[in-house]
């Protein structure tokens, strides 16, 4: 059987079983599940596009897309990961950039069903005047330590609206940052510990964005679910903070468990298996493999989006 394999890996691919890495193995299962998500995707778009002919079919679109560009760039980020020159660094800045752009679609989604902001915000005050008084709406702990009450109405609804829309001005100052450090990477112009360190401030910059702009979506479809006609919001709602969740705090978790040590035996497992079965167990370094695993499990997750 293994004369057979090798065999066809020879005349298709012009290379050998003893050469195949645990990682070339992922590559080809991400492929596989990337393809899925793509052709399942790409289906559903064109069947909207096609007997869709409401004024949401282009937001419907635009959010649907997410699945595919994930799915691809993921993917090649995947094959990648090893390049000297890290391009996987900016095809993940890419990606990211398009999580604010699925922000901005399920925002427009809400607002076109409900029939736009001023007529939202004019439901929304209508609503308080019949309720009295409430003491305003605040943020969730800790973002309510450092922010204040909105009123309901137009106040409320304002704020949302900035407050999910500064994520895409910080994604993009986030994209042109990475890029800058990349590219001084690439002419050496910086040392491996400052590198670290300005790598580590847009990172954290959008951390903090990223959640200030999930608290904003959360108070926003919270406060606006009982004015929008039925549309499934409540599972629109999970699905953005499901893109928005598995494409920054995944990372950290793995980093994480990278950290204190947790796949050091999934590592000496499948160093073993593959050894058994003439595989080169040679890993990837720390870094890439903890963006290849962040890139392997978001090509499967596209299947779920």
């Amino acid at each position: 059987r293994q004369g057979l394999a090798s065999r066809v890996l020879t005349a298709m691919f012009h290379t050998t079983w003893d050469l195949i890495t645990p990682e070339n193995i992922a590559q080809a299962l991400g492929a596989l599940a990337a393809f899925l998500a793509m052709v399942i995707s790409l289906t559903h778009m064109a069947r909207h596009w096609r007997y869709n002919k409401t004024k949401i079919r282009k937001s419907t679109v635009r959010l649907l897309f997410v699945v595919p560009i994930f799915a691809l760039d993921c993917w090649v980020c995947l094959m990648l990961e090893a390049s000297r020159y890290e391009w996987a660094v900016l095809l993940t800045g890419i990606r990211e950039v398009y999580e604010a752009i699925a922000l901005v679609s399920f925002l427009e989604l809400v607002l076109t069903i409900s029939g736009g902001t001023r007529h939202l915000s004019e439901l929304m005050l209508r609503r308080a005047e019949e309720e009295g008084p409430t003491g305003g709406t605040k943020h969730p702990w800790p973002l309510r330590l450092v922010t204040a009450r909105y009123k309901a109405g137009p106040e409320l609804l304002r704020m949302m609206l900035l407050g999910i829309f500064q994520y895409v001005f910080v994604c993009l100052l986030y994209m042109f940052l990475i890029t800058c450090v990349w590219t001084m990477d690439r002419l050496q112009l910086l040392s491996p510990q400052v590198s670290l360190v300005v790598k580590a401030l847009p990172i954290l910059m959008k951390a903090v964005s990223c959640a200030f702009a999930l608290s904003c979506l959360l108070l926003f479809a919270h406060d606006v679910k009982d004015l929008v006609p039925s549309c499934g919001l409540a599972g629109k709602f999970l699905s953005i903070k499901g893109i928005v969740f598995f494409t920054f705090w995944q990372s950290f978790v793995i980093r994480l468990a990278q950290r204190t040590g947790q796949f050091g035996a999934v590592q000496q497992a499948l160093t073993k298996k593959a050894l058994k079965h003439g595989i080169d167990a040679e890993w990837w370094d720390d870094a890439e493999l903890r963006c290849g695993l962040n890139d392997f499990f978001l090509c499967f997750e596209g299947l779920f989006f």
